[in-house]
């Protein structure tokens, strides 16, 4: 069973919109997010490469060795994952690895390799590298929008800090030059600061739970 302690969370003293600042549980969020990017580029990298090792040695029986290694492996990833998504997001995922030492060798890797749920996760493993990709892009944005708008009053006067809009339509690109126009869209950043952090618990409680079917035992 897998439950998200923040959304389970007391925020009877806290505003459900602007309590989302002060939760730990946001940057616990954020950080985990952001942890999609380089544990994909590392899932893929690992696994196409061993997969390619067990190919490319099939010829001389080694591959035949390797495979079922990689796929080893990538049970014991799912078992990090699982205790990732536990330790940040506060989700309970109950995954159990099997033991090598409670039966015959032979046996463990037959196991292994007649697991359906080996082969989810190993497509779970190499996923993360395209989903991490897209939530890099998406979080960079996130970031980076808010605080430069929430900047400009302080930094729009400096030559090297331009701030242009882009409009729809007609009305061109407004050039924020002015103190007024500034604080403005410093207030702007406050409120997309707050959208971009709500949408962060939203898509790592999204993915925590998608995590969780995943890897939690039947």
């Amino acid at each position: 069973m897998a439950s998200p302690t923040f959304a389970d969370t007391d925020r009877s003293t806290s505003s459900p919109v602007f309590g989302v600042v002060t939760d730990a549980q946001t940057y616990k969020n954020v950080l985990y997010l952001f942890l999609r990017f380089p544990l994909g580029v590392t899932y893929f990298t690992l696994l196409v490469t061993g997969f390619a090792l067990g190919i490319g040695l099939a010829v001389i029986l080694v591959g035949l060795l390797v495979f079922p290694l990689v796929l080893v492996g990538a049970r014991y990833v799912g078992a990090f994952e699982a205790l990732l998504v536990n330790r940040l997001l506060g989700f309970d995922i109950d995954y159990e690895l099997p033991d090598p030492n409670a039966e015959p060798l032979t046996d463990y890797l037959k196991g292994v390799l007649t697991d359906a749920r080996t082969y989810l996760i190993v497509v779970y493993l190499l996923a993360t590298f395209p989903v991490g990709i897209f939530l890099f892009m998406l979080l960079t944005l996130a970031v980076s929008l808010p605080v430069a708008s929430i900047l400009a009053p302080v930094l729009y006067w400096l030559p090297f800090a331009q701030y242009e809009i882009r409009t729809v339509g007609d009305a061109g690109t407004i050039v924020v030059d002015t103190f007024p126009e500034a604080l403005t869209l410093s207030v702007v950043g406050f409120a997309l600061a707050l959208v971009s952090l709500h949408l962060c618990n939203v898509l790592a409680w999204g993915h925590g739970r998608a995590t969780a079917a995943i890897l939690t035992q039947n």
